[in-house]
């Protein structure tokens, strides 16, 4: 269970069957409950790292790119004279306690692109493969391994498959918490973000990337596709998204049309 572990707390720490569930099922018998415990901690300290502009945490246990946005929308606040503050509630708007509650709403497996955008092509470079109703299975592949000029380099040809093996699992969890934010403007006073309608509920999105398992080796018996995909172990937990910030921060870009047309002919045109 090293994959369970927090390194360390920020300097303030107080469904279906499907390829990605049966991860759970066949390889590793994780109850859902002890993965969600752990998500939830990544959750819980991102907030309170947000306060503490921890970046060292925040790089560890948040996407790289939801990191960065991140920290520029709180030097944008603290620029302005704004301070994030975190607190937990006691009681909600009703006088009840507000329970820690965790579900995951949805998870899939993709395969073929990596938890790095940098390293992912766009949209144009692979074939799309989905069954996510049935399977929870997405497979990108990318167009270069079907083209035969490609395998006439034999160096060439042992990698590649390298990119097409990669596989991350997302979940998507709904994470009910009475740890919220506010912010005290700069003449000191408190704005809430509670409303008479704030439920405590909040989506995230949680990504690993899984690790390949050893090549297999047996030739008494044959592996079908899914056999193989459960052998892969978790990776690090990564939070990518919090309540739509990234709009769910897809691992890859869409392409931009209009960058089809990006030559002297077109320029001018709207």
């Amino acid at each position: 269970f090293f994959f369970l572990m927090i390194r360390r707390p920020p300097r303030s720490t107080q469904s279906r069957s499907s390829a990605a569930s049966d991860v759970y099922k066949r390889q590793h018998k994780i109850p859902n409950t002890l993965v969600l415990s752990y998500l939830y901690k990544i959750y819980r300290g991102t907030l309170l790292a947000m306060m503490d502009q921890d970046e060292e945490f925040l790089f560890e246990y948040c996407e790289k790119g939801f990191a960065d946005q991140l920290l520029q929308s709180l030097k944008h606040f603290k620029d302005q004279g704004y301070k994030l503050q975190v607190i937990e509630d006691e009681t909600n708007i009703n006088g009840e306690p507000i329970p820690t509650q965790t579900q995951i709403l949805d998870s899939i497996m993709i395969k073929g692109l990596t938890i790095d955008r940098e390293k992912n092509g766009s949209q144009t470079e692979y074939h799309k493969w989905v069954d996510s109703d049935e399977m929870g299975l997405v497979i990108f592949t990318p167009l270069k391994v079907t083209n035969t000029d490609n395998f006439v380099d034999p160096e060439q040809i042992n990698t590649m498959y390298d990119d097409s093996n990669q596989v991350v699992v997302r979940l998507c969890v709904q994470i009910k918490s009475p740890w919220r934010y506010r912010l005290i403007n700069p003449i000191k006073e408190t704005i809430e973000t509670k409303t008479d309608d704030y439920s405590w509920n909040h989506i995230a999105v949680f990504e690993t990337q899984m690790k390949p398992p050893k090549v297999h080796k047996s030739f008494g018996r044959l592996e079908n596709y899914m056999e193989w995909l459960g052998k892969f172990n978790f990776g690090v937990w990564k939070l990518a998204d919090i309540d739509n910030f990234m709009r769910g921060n897809p691992l890859i870009k869409k392409d931009n049309i209009r960058e089809k047309f990006d030559n002297e002919l077109f320029r001018g045109s709207k």
